[in-house]
């Protein structure tokens, strides 16, 4: 198992969706200067608090923490 890199990560997936700062702090409320801290890993966040972002992000803590990249692809089942 590797270590993930939280911050630089979260970094990656935000992008990814087109996310700003501004707007993942509004979508989780999650406050900005956290969000900024936690991406410049001087900050460490609970799990709760990272699947609340990672919901906003429609990401899964495995999917977040394997190896790969993350999908930009939706799915929606019914």
């Amino acid at each position: 198992m590797s270590d993930v890199n939280v911050g630089a990560r979260l970094r990656e997936v935000r992008e990814g969706r087109g996310l700003s700062l501004r707007e993942l702090s509004r979508r989780s409320g999650v406050a900005l200067s956290f969000l900024s801290a936690l991406e410049k890993n001087t900050n460490s966040v609970s799990v709760a608090t990272l699947k609340n972002i990672l919901g906003v992000l429609e990401v899964g803590l495995g999917e977040f923490f394997s190896a790969g990249s993350v999908s930009s692809a939706r799915v929606v089942w019914r």
